[in-house]
């Protein structure tokens, strides 16, 4: 592991004590304010997705949370018919695609940061 790369673990510190706070109320916040949102690898996706400072993929969630493919795709896959993400063709390379959160998600984060503080 390179320097670069410790540093951005370092830079996602905050992410990962809002995640670990809201993972210790999911539950009463997916019952609460969401009934679509019941999974709580669902709201560190669209957190992670809009804390983002660089677009991310499918691939880039798998790296990140140490999942399979498979979980991850399942996942986006429930976001996107719920229509809190958006699947983008990258630019650079049209076999990928970027992912974006829609106005529904951009709404749903301070949501969520608030129930992270309770």
């Amino acid at each position: 592991m390179g320097v670069g790369e410790e540093k951005d673990i370092f830079d996602e510190m905050s992410l990962i004590l809002l995640m670990y706070n809201i993972s210790q109320n999911g539950i009463k916040f997916a019952r609460l304010k969401s009934k679509e949102l019941t999974n709580i690898r669902e709201c560190y996706y669209l957190l992670k997705i809009y804390y983002s400072e660089r677009e991310l993929s499918q691939e880039d969630l798998c790296d990140i949370f140490c999942q399979s493919k498979g979980t991850v795709a399942k996942t986006l896959r429930k976001l996107e018919d719920k229509g809190y993400i958006e699947r983008i063709i990258n630019k650079d390379n049209r076999r990928k695609y970027i992912l974006k959160l829609t106005k529904k998600g951009d709404e749903l984060i301070p949501v969520l940061k608030r129930e992270a503080d309770h």
